[in-house]
């Protein structure tokens, strides 16, 4: 309101959902390009992205490991992204014979082995490590592999970062994860032209 803005441009999901109610009652249309969260599409008539929704991600990654699990841990920060694609995943579950044990942590845990280890004892066949940062998800995965759980790892667009085979070496071996779809995936080919001049 004090400089006019015409247009707005936001970029994830949690600060997207904290503005949106502002951007909406200044009928300023916004754009979050790699917003995925699910209520993001209920933000209002303003309100656009260019990213699929959490819902979607959540539905493949069920669809994967309902298959090749009966018993799934699923490890989930506590923040914005990681708790909207946690409910996105647990409702495409539901109704099914998947039995999904869950843990959560706050943002600032570097431990993880208690919370490995409860999933551990709980006899998962896999998990799934919902993080909101590529260095917290390295990390988890590490402390997995020192403790000799050795179950597959699951993720959401995390393990697709560029920089996170540095950051977990080895342990990144075999990690199967949702990712975006790519450029060729999602659009028409007059869609591609446009996107490639």
């Amino acid at each position: 309101s004090v400089d006019r803005v015409d247009f707005g441009m936001v970029v994830c999901t949690e600060s997207m959902l904290t503005v949106a109610p502002l951007f909406e009652k200044a009928k300023v249309p916004v754009i979050a390009p790699v917003a995925s969260g699910t209520n993001i599409s209920n933000a209002g008539d303003y309100i656009f992205r260019t990213w699929p929704s959490d819902a979607n991600a959540g539905k493949l990654l069920y669809q994967y490991v309902g298959k090749k699990h009966q018993v799934l841990g699923a490890l989930t920060e506590e923040r914005g992204f990681a708790q909207e694609l946690s409910e996105a995943f647990l409702n495409a579950a539901k109704g099914s014979t998947l039995k999904i044990v869950t843990e959560t942590f706050p943002s600032d845990t570097t431990d993880f082995r208690p919370l490995l280890l409860r999933l551990k004892n709980k006899s998962i066949e896999g998990i799934f490590i919902n993080t909101n940062s590529d260095r917290t998800y390295a990390n988890i995965l590490k402390q997995q592999r020192d403790l000799a759980i050795q179950v597959p790892a699951y993720g959401v667009y995390i393990p697709g970062n560029q920089a996170f085979p540095g950051l977990a070496g080895a342990s990144a071996e075999g990690i199967v994860f949702v990712d975006a779809p790519s450029t060729e995936n999602s659009l028409t080919p007059d869609g591609q032209a446009l996107y490639l001049e």
